[in-house]
């Protein structure tokens, strides 16, 4: 769940993995429009459709300072080996709420659920499974979610 999410423009295809995207009943605002909650009593009559806003890149990646020249003190890599990137286009996939002063909630809590059910995993899991994946664990994504 976040807030917020801005779309993803997949360049590569053939290089890149769709993780997270919206519903089809997705539309975007420009950032001058209002959000509010008056969209239930006029709801839209057409939307735009899925759009993607996490995605899995698998290639090899070329440096941000390949105008730059070799020194003696430093060799410039103008390109990595095969690499893998995770892009979340939204911040607070990862955020932690907090309350003042210093009251921080875990990853996940929902403070404002009035059932009781205040904790979402969804997030949570999804950003330690793809750090796990990142850094090639893949082992132990299997083992954690059979646990579950």
């Amino acid at each position: 769940l976040t807030s917020f999410a801005s779309s993803i423009e997949i360049i590569k295809p053939d290089k890149t993995t769709v993780l997270l995207s919206s519903s089809e009943k997705s539309n975007v605002l420009d950032e001058k429009e209002n959000v509010s909650l008056d969209i239930i009593n006029y709801p839209p009559e057409k939307f735009e459709g899925e759009k993607i806003v996490g995605v899995l890149i698998e290639d090899e990646f070329n440096s941000n300072f390949l105008e730059l020249t070799d020194t003696k003190e430093l060799k410039i890599k103008k390109k990595s080996s095969q690499n893998k990137m995770i892009l979340i286009s939204d911040g607070d996939i990862i955020a932690n709420l907090y309350t003042p002063p210093n009251l921080h909630y875990i990853l996940g809590y929902n403070p404002y659920n009035p059932w009781g059910h205040n904790i979402l995993e969804g997030n949570t899991n999804f950003i330690l499974n793809s750090i796990q994946y990142l850094c090639d664990d893949e082992s132990l994504i299997k083992i954690l979610n059979k646990t579950k």
